[in-house]
């Protein structure tokens, strides 16, 4: 079964009819034998951004909103990645208890989770604006020439960018390895109140007074080469702190990185969904920027698609 993941204007295209793409052809064109198309929270949360962000000035109606939500559904068949199983209907799991699973799942019951935490959304635009921010300490010349650069020589041999990701990969196994061990034990960390943020900061605190060697030397191993076509298997909070690491450092690097926060933040989220398919297709080129360098450097055989160059609907039989 070959699974396949649509970047967020993908759907816009096929619910515009942009690009010779609507929604019946694509109906059509898919065969449920061979193709599994699917939607991840990522997707509700871009749609719940469109609805109630107080930084966009035209927000989508409830019917648009509704909309958008049905095509996720007819197109995927309710099929959505998510990290952790607790009471869905698991179709496919990755990584056993891990994470992340295939489940069963309605976009609007994953829109109105999505709705309810939406508050949270502010604790991680905060750790993505903090890597903007470093990114535009960066010279204009300085980033032309990361513009041109080949990103992928320069994490390997360019020793402060080496130290860069090696230090944001190992503080962020250590933040997930937090995260994973309250949910484990029952913690409900969705919304993200000022308490919950207390009870995540002080076991971020504990477990790096304990245990900093210990994911120091995993990001090392990674950083150095030797892990990296292993650690998907370890789960998704291992997957997703190593690719947001790799993506951040290009961003604090200057590659890549003129972007708005929220957006900044979804193309991270999109990319450790899709490392998981067979198939991610986008034609957002700052996204592709980023997540081909990403996907080549820790060896993840996702095949990324830009459909401002091919017609993606080719994989869909």
């Amino acid at each position: 079964m070959k699974r396949i993941y649509l970047d967020q204007n993908i759907w816009l295209d096929i619910q515009f009819g942009r690009f010779d793409t609507n929604l019946e052809s694509i109906l059509k064109k898919i065969d449920r034998k061979k193709v599994e198309v699917v939607f991840s929270p990522a997707h509700c949360e871009e749609i719940c951004n469109a609805s109630y962000s107080p930084n966009i000035k035209s927000l989508i109606t409830s019917e648009e909103r509704d909309f958008r939500l049905d095509i996720l559904s007819k197109v995927t068949r309710n099929r959505e990645i998510i990290p952790y199983s607790n009471d869905f209907n698991v179709v496919h799991s990755f990584s056993g208890k891990e994470g992340p699973y295939i489940v069963l799942e309605h976009p609007s019951s994953c829109f109105k989770r999505v709705y309810n935490n939406y508050e949270s959304n502010k604790i991680a635009e905060s750790a993505q604006q903090s890597s903007l921010d470093k990114a535009g300490e960066i010279g204009g010349d300085a980033k032309s020439k990361l513009g041109n650069v080949n990103i992928l020589n320069l994490l390997e041999s360019d020793i402060t960018a080496k130290d860069l990701l090696l230090k944001k990969m190992t503080s962020k196994l250590i933040h997930n390895a937090a995260l994973n061990q309250l949910i484990k034990a029952g913690v409900k960390i969705q919304p993200c109140t000022d308490r919950v943020k207390s009870i995540i900061d002080d076991k971020i605190n504990l477990i790096r007074n304990a245990q900093s060697d210990y994911f120091f030397s995993k990001a090392e191993k990674i950083v150095n080469g030797n892990n990296r076509k292993s650690f998907a298997s370890e789960g998704f909070s291992i997957s997703e702190a190593v690719i947001d690491a790799v993506i951040l450092s290009m961003i604090e690097l200057g590659y890549a990185s003129k972007e708005v926060t929220m957006s900044s933040l979804h193309d991270n989220t999109h990319a450790i969904y899709g490392s998981y398919c067979d198939i991610f297709v986008s034609r957002d080129q700052k996204l592709l920027k980023k997540i081909i360098p990403t996907y080549e450097y820790l060896g993840i055989k996702t095949k990324v698609i830009n459909a401002k160059n091919e017609d993606w609907q080719l994989y869909l039989s």
